[in-house]
């Protein structure tokens, strides 16, 4: 058998060796495997804000239902036919002070009244009389008081001549009498004087009595006229044309327009570190609700009052009072809020009035303070507590330059959840911004600790920077 002409020739041998070297060298290499590079880190694409300290004014939101702080039933004082009620009296309509709306009839007062003028008349006579019957026994007595002295002279005279002889007794015994009968009417006329001053008593008294019979008819007759007594809003009506009414019968109800009040209800976990807010930091654990009430007064705290109907309207309200205790069904606390005018600047279809009985939305609002207010989306639940996202610039500067940022969560406790922000104080968060951290705005799952971001300034809105 014949070799092929190759394995024959000089150079079969070393071309044999070198091809089993190649496949050696192949075979080496496919048993490692493949080769890997070296992974590059991917940053996360994120948005980021720059930790501000700004003036903000803190608030806590609750709700309450609208009342009239005037609240009154028009009763009839005085017992009487109703003879006329005026159209304008209907449930719901708004009316004007000092607006007559019924009548009752006074027939009955009128003649009452007649009767103590003429009371009154005839009294004022008799006293006219008495003072013209003082005068003329005042003269009478007068004259007779001279009479008296004159004919005790005569007297004196006519006994001297008695004794001398000169005149009888009978003549003596005349003038006597003369003399005895002056007297008498002297004390007559005294006597009669004297009783001046009680029968003046009397007629006084009895003038007295006729006058106030006369105004106590008149504030009768008065009574029948029923008006509006204040600005304000029929609630219900009771009365109708012929229906007798007693006394202490209710004509009408009506609420007041000028002002309402609103017993708003908030949170207790929300209020207190609303108040300590409001109060600049001061203790108030130790006040009581009526400390607290009286502390409320003295600072710059006002109420802001919504209505979920209208949205984008508000009005201004001033706090009050703090009801005493918790409200046992939801266990917050009441506060007293008064709004002037919620009849006023009424736009229909946009601004209702605030009437009674309306459910409305409470915005308790501070003085401005510097704090820090972070969206409570950036505001996350850990299971070691809430944290914030935050964004620390690198520190690598060999680092890949599309890695910004690297991520740190810090545990944090807000000092008041204002709406949908969560505020701290500027102390609580001072080395964050000392060390230009910056908050994270984009949602990250799942969040690990370190991990390489691409941050991107957000556009601020103006909420997330001043509270309204």
């Amino acid at each position: 058998m014949r070799l092929p002409a190759f394995l024959s020739s000089k150079w079969a041998l070393p071309g044999i060796a070198a091809g089993g070297l190649l496949v050696l060298i192949a075979a080496g290499k496919l048993a490692s495997g493949p080769q890997h590079s070296e992974q590059q880190e991917t940053p996360l694409p994120v948005e980021i804000q720059v930790l501000t300290v700004v003036e903000h004014e803190p608030s806590v939101s609750g709700h309450g239902i609208v009342k009239a702080s005037v609240e009154l039933q028009q009763i009839a004082e005085v017992a009487a036919r109703v003879v006329w009620v005026s159209p304008a009296l209907v449930q719901g309509a708004i009316l004007a002070e000092g607006e007559v709306l019924v009548q009752l009839d006074d027939t009955d007062y009128q003649l009452a009244m007649d009767q103590a003028l003429a009371q009154h008349k005839m009294v004022n006579a008799q006293q006219q009389e008495l003072l013209s019957s003082e005068v003329n026994l005042g003269r009478r007595l007068e004259l007779v008081s001279e009479k008296v002295v004159l004919a005790e002279k005569e007297l004196t005279r006519r006994q001297q001549l008695a004794k001398q002889g000169s005149l009888s007794q009978s003549q003596l015994d005349v003038e006597q009498q003369k003399f005895i009968g002056l007297q008498q009417e002297q004390s007559s006329l005294e006597q009669q004087l004297d009783a001046l001053p009680s029968h003046k008593q009397n007629l006084a008294a009895q003038l007295a009595s006729a006058e106030a019979t006369i105004a106590q008819q008149q504030r009768n007759i008065d009574r029948t006229r029923i008006t509006m007594p204040v600005n304000g809003r029929i609630r219900s009506v009771s009365v109708e044309v012929d229906a007798f009414k007693a006394q202490g019968q209710v004509l009408f109800e009506a609420i007041g327009m000028e002002q309402v009040e609103i017993e708003a209800q908030f949170s207790l976990e929300k209020l207190r570190p609303f108040y300590q807010l409001a109060f600049d930091g001061q203790t108030i654990s130790h006040l009581s609700l009526n400390e607290l009430a009286e502390k409320l007064k003295n600072t710059g705290l006002r109420a802001r009052i919504s209505l979920p109907v209208a949205p984008g309207e508000h009005w201004q309200g001033k706090v009050v009072a703090l009801r005493e205790g918790l409200n046992p069904g939801s266990h917050t606390m009441g506060v007293v809020i008064h709004v002037d005018q919620p009849y006023g600047d009424i736009v229909p279809g946009q601004r209702p009035p605030l009437l009674a009985e309306l459910q409305v939305d409470v915005e308790l609002i501070g003085e401005v303070q510097p704090l820090v207010s972070v969206p409570l989306s950036a505001l996350h639940s850990t299971a070691s507590g809430q944290a914030l996202f935050l964004a620390y610039p690198r520190a690598n500067t060999k680092e890949d330059n599309s890695i910004s940022h690297r991520l740190h969560k810090q545990l944090v406790t807000p000092k008041l959840l204002s709406g949908d922000h969560a505020l701290f104080t500027a102390q609580q968060l001072q080395s964050l911004i000392n060390d230009k951290a910056e908050l994270v705005l984009s949602d990250i799952a799942p969040a690990i600790e370190g991990m390489a971001l691409s941050a991107q300034q957000a556009e601020l809105k103006p909420e997330m920077v001043l509270g309204e």
